[in-house]
Formats: structure tokens, sequence, C-alpha cells
């Protein structure tokens, strides 16, 4: 829940309780929660590794929607693709929409033109406050290592308990130095229940918040390279170093 203000950089703050860490919202008991990587059981015969993204969790606010980017990291491991599978939410929900910009790019250059954003889910859920709602991609989003794609999740609730997001912090994403993907911090919340609208539930031309960040679950899967002499190039230098002495021995 965010607080009609005449600037949209002051906030209505939960409280939380004074023994503990744990907050207390709508009648439910919150744990906050560092984020964390782990590794999923690959079911799939596409990629070589399936990963959850556990985003931290303090579940600072609720609105309609929450907008951020995702980038499939370009490092020292030989990446192929990266397939996002997945995105897990907490809310009061409802209809629940995601987008993605039609092309590689962050969602700063995007969120003003509906026409840069493609709808790649839809679906009605029940409210998910202790446990994280998945919302499953019919198709996979297929991402090549470099490539940034803007994320927005909706929901078409009329009300301001839609969707769970948090303050931007400057705590490291998880998973930035050894995950084929990670998801920026710096995000914007959007206050109004049709996609895309510059409007707040107010009426005022106020329709998003900046420095917000997404709360919830990402599953995605790694395709790797497979090493060929036209891909040799893409490898780390000690992998490069051992292929080559491997074709050379028979010289």
């Amino acid at each position: 829940m965010e607080e009609m203000e005449e600037t949209d950089e002051e906030e209505l703050h939960f409280d939380q309780s004074d023994d503990d860490d744990d907050e207390y919202r709508y009648g439910f008991r919150f744990q906050t929660i560092a984020g964390y990587v782990k590794a999923l059981p690959v079911s799939s015969g596409v990629y070589h590794e399936a990963v959850e993204i556990n985003t931290s969790c303090a579940k600072d606010h609720t609105f309609c929607g929450i907008i951020f980017d995702i980038e499939a990291v370009k490092g020292p491991k030989p990446v192929q693709n990266v397939y996002v599978e997945s995105f897990s939410v907490f809310g009061g929900l409802g209809q629940m929409g995601i987008y993605v910009t039609k092309e590689p790019a962050s969602y700063r250059y995007r969120f003003k033109d509906p026409q840069e954003w493609k709808k790649i889910y839809a679906g009605r859920h029940e409210a998910a406050w202790n446990t994280p709602c998945e919302l499953k991609l019919e198709n996979q989003l297929e991402m090549k290592p470099g490539e940034v794609y803007g994320i927005y999740i909706h929901c078409e609730a009329h009300g301001d308990e839609g969707i769970v997001y948090d303050n931007t912090d400057d705590q490291e994403i998880p998973g930035e130095d050894d995950c084929a993907l990670i998801v920026r911090r710096q995000g914007m919340a959007h206050l109004f229940w049709d996609p895309f609208v510059n409007q707040s539930i107010w009426g005022n031309a106020i329709g998003y918040r900046h420095n917000r960040e997404f709360v919830g679950k990402v599953k995605f899967g790694v395709r790797y390279l497979l090493w060929r002499p036209e891909t040799h190039h893409q490898f780390p230098e000690k992998f490069k170093q051992c292929a080559y002495n491997v074709l050379t021995c028979g010289y």
C-alpha cells in the first residue's frame, strides 16, 4: 500500500512488531528474509541447469504493478541461452498479467509506450500472502548473454493490495557473481489497475513510484555452449588452453 502525497517520494510504511523481525500485514504473519539462489532438478531437455532466484523479502508495499529489468549475464561461463520459466509473486492478486519489452531493452526506455511491450502471461489467482504464487509462462522467455529485458507484472484488481514489492536498497543482487541471470533492483511500482496508464487510483497524473524492486522468485534454465572450433573464442581462457592442448596431443 502506498500513501497519497503531494509528491511521489513519501510513503506509508508498515509497522514492524517490537519483539522480532516478523511483520504483521492484513492479519497474516510475514518474515523478513534475505535473497538466495538455489539449483533445481532439470526437467527439460532444452537446457542443462535449472535455477531459482529468491529475492530479498521485506514486503514494504503493495499496489497494482512492479516494473523491473532482468539481465542474462555475459560472464565467464559459456552460456548459449537463458530460458525464463516463471515469476512468483505475493499479494492480493486477482487478474494478473506479465508483459515484456518486444526487443531487448531496459524498461526505462519503454515504460511510457505500451506498443513497445508484449503480453506473455494472463491468469487469475487467489491471494498469496505467505507463499508466493507462481505465474508460469506458456512460452519461455529466451535470452542471450548480454541481453536485458524489461518485465512488467501487473494486477487488474481495483484497490492497492495487488502485488507486494519493496523499497530499493543497496544490498547485492543474489547470485550476481556466479548466476546466468540477475534481477536488477532498480525498478518502479505502478499505481493503477489499468496497465501502462500514468495515473494513480487517487486520480492524479503520477502513476509510477521510482526506487522500487521486485519481491518473489524467478525460475529459469541455462543452456551452455557446445565447444566447436567456431565457438572456441567464446570460452574462458583456461578452457581454450585445455582444448588446444587436447587437440595438439595427436601431433
